[in-house]
């Protein structure tokens, strides 16, 4: 057989985005060698339009909701200093429990009686090799779904 399939799942959450771009930039090039650029990579992910909506609805009026508002804006992220900022809090602040709210509203939407993904909401936090957040990004395979459910919230 000439071809070949792969299926890879691996979580990058939480990833600084230099390592995602670099390993992103690497993967390209491993697919384009090997296929001559005949194939592409998909990212996915379980979390629908639909499903975003409902927990982005849920988070209306929270600082976690304009945190993630400004990570769409941003290309995906957004740094610590913006998050701060949205907290009206010092930079020298701790950010632990930030998305707590995010898993009990999805939690909350479960027990309501609403489907939801298995997998994570895909807003989490960047720790760039110790246990600081330096911000927040949205997953990318999620990106243009969480757009379009922030779209639809306007």
């Amino acid at each position: 057989m000439n071809g070949f399939n792969f299926d890879v799942r691996v979580e990058f959450d939480g990833w600084p985005i230099e390592r995602l771009e670099a390993l992103e930039a690497a993967v390209a090039e491993a697919i384009r060698l090997k296929t001559d650029g005949k194939r592409r990579l998909v990212l996915k992910t379980e979390w629908t339009k639909t499903a975003l909506g409902a927990v982005l609805s849920h988070l209306r009026g929270t600082k976690q909701l304009q945190a993630i508002q400004a990570a769409a804006r941003g290309g995906g992220t957004v740094a610590r200093a913006d998050v701060m900022d949205i907290l009206g809090r010092a930079e020298s602040k701790r950010l632990t429990g930030f998305t707590k709210p995010i898993g009990r509203a999805v939690q909350e939407l479960i027990d309501a009686g609403e489907e939801m993904p298995k997998e994570p909401f895909p807003f989490s936090p960047v720790y760039d090799g110790g246990s600081t957040a330096q911000g927040f990004r949205i997953k990318t395979a999620a990106l243009t779904r969480m757009r379009a459910a922030i779209a639809d919230m306007q």
